[in-house]
């Protein structure tokens, strides 16, 4: 769990990582942070309106950082983008924006930011009235340099590739959330994680399977050749169609288990919001290995999530949110639903935070759910 500063990507090879990931996080990092911001021009992007989770904030935020950079301007979160996610014991007084979570998008002071230099973006401001530009622009210069290297590549295609880039850059951890996140990762203090087997692996005969466990239980990070699934519900239905827990595991045993079963054991990291979703994943201990988080949940809309569990905790709430994303990314193979935002960060960042480019992702949505990689 490392801290994800602007070229951590430089250690990793390239060819275990998204196309051109190394040369664009570079170009990002030297357009967002210049030796002198004195007559700047800014763009604030106001995010996706109250009340929507933290992937789909951060989707269309990138849509705003695409269009900021196009422009030459530099990019930074609104003073309360966010805000709903935010709390004062986690966050401060002050903080009532993303970088209670993440690193300032910039180093140029907000002090330079004024109503003359500044433009706003936000989800019914279209981008094209105030920059001229379509939401799903793609910086030319990385979009120049992606479509000459992969020629193949269709424009939806590149335009994926750019969320993740975007995401990738705007979401680097904060020390202050990396320091949280590593002690509630931690395997002996931090948040409990549920495992459950199949019986056999506990006989005599069994004793590798046993030492599986074991690490699941008790190591950081999981041990090789587990596989994520991450089941959105909540109120996704009114934008896809919902798969049920079954469809995951029926997934996970043809893709990976049966055609490629020298890469990934039958053991699988359950994320979601469902909790009804973790007693039927239990359902398949006979013959799965099934570890979860045991974290509060709540079946609904993002916004009520907070209601629910509690506004004066929803900073605590993201940070379980961004715990369960990094614990996905341990994982070496997905099952997933790019129709979820949620899904599509853990698809982005595999390539991008970690070297998990080249893993298996199997995705059980319908194709109208993620048509032309919307967003």
């Amino acid at each position: 769990m490392e801290g994800h500063h602007p070229l951590a990507v430089d250690r990793f090879s390239e060819d275990t990582l998204a196309p051109l990931t190394q040369f664009a996080q570079r170009w990002i990092f030297e357009q967002q942070n210049p030796s002198d911001c004195t007559g700047r021009k800014f763009a604030k992007s106001l995010g996706h309106g109250h009340g929507n989770g933290v992937g789909s904030h951060m989707h269309v935020i990138g849509t705003h950082f695409s269009a900021a950079l196009e422009k030459g301007l530099i990019f930074t979160f609104g003073d309360r983008t966010g805000v709903e996610w935010t709390d004062p014991e986690t966050c401060g007084d002050d903080v009532k924006n993303f970088e209670c979570f993440f690193r300032p998008p910039t180093n140029c002071s907000r002090a330079l930011m004024t109503a003359d230099n500044t433009v706003e973006l936000g989800l019914h401001r279209d981008i094209s009235e105030v920059l001229g530009i379509h939401a799903s622009w793609v910086p030319s210069p990385l979009y120049r340099a992606l479509r000459q290297a992969f020629p193949h590549l269709t424009f939806h295609q590149v335009k994926y590739w750019w969320r993740g880039q975007g995401v990738a850059y705007l979401m680097r951890l904060n020390e202050r959330t990396i320091t949280a996140l590593r002690g509630m990762r931690d395997p002996k203090g931090g948040v409990p994680l549920t495992v459950a087997f199949p019986p056999a692996y506990e006989s005599d005969k069994y004793t590798k399977g046993q030492h599986f466990v074991a690490d699941v239980q008790s190591t950081f990070p999981f041990p090789p050749g587990m596989i994520s699934a991450h089941v959105r519900h909540g109120d996704k239905h009114t934008e896809m169609t919902l798969q049920g827990t079954g469809r995951y595991f029926e997934a996970a045993q043809q893709q990976f288990v049966v055609s490629q079963p020298f890469s990934v054991r039958r053991a699988m990291f359950v994320s979601t919001e469902d909790s009804n979703v973790l007693q039927e994943a239990l359902g398949y201990k006979d013959s799965w290995v099934v570890a979860f988080s045991d974290i509060p949940r709540a079946n609904t809309a993002p916004v009520l999530q907070v209601i629910e569990l509690g506004q004066g905790r929803a900073g605590a709430t993201i940070r379980t949110h961004l715990l369960q994303l990094l614990m996905a990314l341990e994982c070496d193979a997905w099952v997933t639903t790019r129709g979820s935002n949620w899904n599509r960060l853990i698809d982005e960042l595999r390539c991008i935070w970690v070297d998990k480019c080249k893993n298996p992702v199997f995705d059980v949505g319908t194709p109208e759910s993620w048509a032309d990689y919307n967003w």
